[in-house]
């Protein structure tokens, strides 16, 4: 599939000419595309990734990183950020550099 055949969908997806025409009148179309400076399609997920990694590096409190992406629980954001949190990154990965150091 091109990225002309893509649309960006309000929910941090993509759905095609196809899926548009199945939801008929239920489809919204919200003008939501995110592009490159070049005019490349960028998957909004990664700006939510993004977004995710830059607050929690600053020390911003994880509660409100997981209300921000909605997610249920803020463990389902901590499993997935918890790498990126100063003071939580990789200690065998740091025991592994001062071995070889």
């Amino acid at each position: 599939m091109s990225e002309s055949q893509l649309f960006a969908s309000h929910c941090a997806g993509f759905v095609t000419p196809s899926a548009i025409e199945r939801l008929g009148d239920l489809y919204r179309d919200h003008g939501l595309v995110f592009t490159s400076e070049v005019g490349t399609v960028i998957n909004p997920t990664n700006l939510r990734h993004t977004c995710a990694t830059l607050l929690l590096v600053r020390n911003v409190n994880p509660t409100y990183v997981q209300d921000l992406l909605g997610h249920a629980t803020v463990a389902i954001t901590l499993d997935t950020y918890s790498h990126v949190i100063p003071g939580m990154g990789n200690p065998i990965a740091r025991a592994m550099e001062d071995a070889f150091s």
